[in-house]
């Protein structure tokens, strides 16, 4: 019988057994809730961060070269880039490497003044430069040299005349009365040098200071990675390296030329006679905008990255993705974001 002041003990345990099926499903829901407001804030960050990333390499390559030296000459693309067995970086397990050369500034940040090659005298391993006439007026006057003490192992770039040939060389000393340097071999296995060498190759060239790096994804960390130049070479130092990006699961870059009319505009297609290399499989300059281009028509540059997270829809796990002309990607433990992004090159705009 029930008491008119309360309930009966079965009612208790009832009313208690509701209550904490209500409380157990309100938390599960408030759990669910934290779970997914955490994978999507996770999601967020991580294409977020894809984003800046391909956007902070971008910034800072394209502005690849400087005051004197053409973005052609300054920056080099290792397509699926094999061994560099010169400095002993690995394969890079089909993904690019990139080099950039830019030119250096003196104490005050300034450039360097443009210097021709008005001779030179090549042996075995060594080249001498002698830079004279800075101010163009025909004449020797070592009062005007531009060379300095402090520029002794310094990287330079050496290009000829007609701005088809290149080296990249350490300065081993310098003779300040007569305005000349020597140099270390003229091909110590730089990505940056193009061309054959003759007795002819770099008279009326120009020399500039420039410091070089070079940006690869390491494959066995998922980091990208940058290198700078050691000393007393003027080859890139994997000991000197700086680590940029983490959890990253593929870098590719693209070069777009301004081929065909040369009209300012580059035709991106999935397609080898478009106007960008390493975007496609079988690219070549020679099938280039269809015609055919030159490296002189260099006008852009690509930046293709993908990131990835294990915070994410575990039923959207393993998804596959792809940037430029790299491997499609795949992990079945990860959701991939990928972000392929375009700069024109800063300097080109200097010398069209």
């Amino acid at each position: 019988m029930r008491n008119s002041s309360g309930f009966t003990i079965t009612e208790l345990l009832v009313a208690a057994g509701i209550s904490s099926i209500i409380i157990l499903m309100g938390s599960t829901l408030f759990i669910d809730s934290q779970k997914e407001d955490q994978v999507t804030r996770q999601t967020a960050f991580v294409s977020w961060n894809t984003m800046m990333v391909s956007q902070s390499l971008g910034k800072s390559l394209r502005g690849a070269g400087g005051a004197t030296i053409r973005p052609w000459n300054a920056i080099r693309v290792e397509d699926n880039c094999g061994e560099w067995p010169e400095i002993g970086l690995p394969t890079c397990n089909s993904s690019d490497r990139i080099t950039i050369a830019n030119e250096k500034t003196n104490a005050s940040g300034a450039y360097y003044p443009k210097v021709l090659v008005t001779s030179y005298t090549e042996s075995t391993g060594v080249i001498q430069i002698t830079t004279v006439d800075v101010n163009g007026n025909g004449t020797v006057d070592p009062a005007e040299c531009s060379l300095e003490e402090s520029m002794v192992n310094s990287t330079l770039i050496l290009v000829n005349s007609t701005d088809t040939i290149t080296r990249t060389l350490r300065i081993r000393s310098v003779d300040l009365p007569t305005c000349r340097l020597s140099t270390d071999s003229e091909r110590q296995g730089s990505v940056l040098d193009t061309g054959a060498i003759g007795t002819e190759t770099f008279l009326n060239g120009t020399i500039s200071l420039v410091s070089l790096k070079t940006i690869y994804w390491e494959s066995s960390s998922n980091r990208v990675i940058k290198i700078t130049k050691a000393a007393n070479t003027a080859l890139p130092n994997p000991a000197d390296n700086h680590v940029l990006f983490e959890n990253v699961y593929d870098l590719q870059f693209g070069l777009g030329y301004d081929v065909g009319f040369r009209n300012q505009k580059i035709t991106i297609a999935d397609s080898s006679t478009d106007e960008v290399m390493f975007n496609h499989g079988s690219d070549s300059m020679a099938t280039l905008g269809g015609v055919g281009g030159s490296k002189t028509d260099l006008k852009m540059l690509f930046v293709g990255i993908i990131m990835g997270t294990s915070q994410y829809k575990k039923s959207a796990l393993g998804n596959s993705t792809g940037v430029l002309n790299g491997p499609v990607k795949s992990f079945p433990d990860l959701y991939l974001f990928d972000v392929e992004r375009r700069f024109y090159l800063r300097n080109v705009l200097d010398f069209l």
